[in-house]
């Protein structure tokens, strides 16, 4: 009996033979390298859970400080507010409403089109009071610090 013939279009076609060596080759890495991460369960949150980036670690949180009834904090995601910049920012809020009074720029990031933006942040890591009450005392990652003044808004590199 004669074999049917299937028209072109239906017709499978023929795997090279360098082709199928390497989709085996691939194949047996790829089940080789799951049992091993079977063994090994790593559960990471994505990146917009976390809102730091995927590229670069995020910045360590800083603790807030409390001067008479304001509250200062950090603001390590400038951008995600409408901000020039991430890193840089401060905030005032008041204690007993928990409203934001005022937002200020200590420092400003200037970034370079030409490199990718998130390893060119630069967060606050310290904050603390002065000794006067009257300021307070910043430093980024890159080790400069700041005095903040809190009446004038001003800020003075130390």
């Amino acid at each position: 009996m004669a074999r049917p013939t299937l028209p072109v279009s239906r017709r499978p076609r023929p795997v090279p033979r360098r082709r199928g060596v390497l989709l085996a080759a691939a194949l047996a890495l790829g089940l080789g390298a799951m049992g091993s991460c079977a063994q090994t369960p790593v559960t990471v949150p994505p990146p917009a859970a976390t809102g730091k980036s995927a590229k670069r670690a995020g910045p360590d949180d800083v603790a807030p400080v409390r001067v008479g009834d304001t509250i200062y904090e950090v603001i390590h995601w400038g951008l995600a507010r409408g901000l020039a910049h991430d890193g840089g920012y401060i905030r005032a809020v008041d204690a007993a409403t928990g409203r934001e009074r005022w937002v200020l720029e200590v420092y400003r990031v200037d970034y370079d089109p030409k490199r990718e933006q998130d390893v060119q942040d630069v967060f606050i890591d310290a904050l603390r009071a002065g000794a006067s009450g009257r300021t307070l005392e910043a430093s980024d990652e890159a080790g400069r610090r700041y005095e903040i003044d809190l009446q004038a808004r001003t800020v003075r590199l130390l």
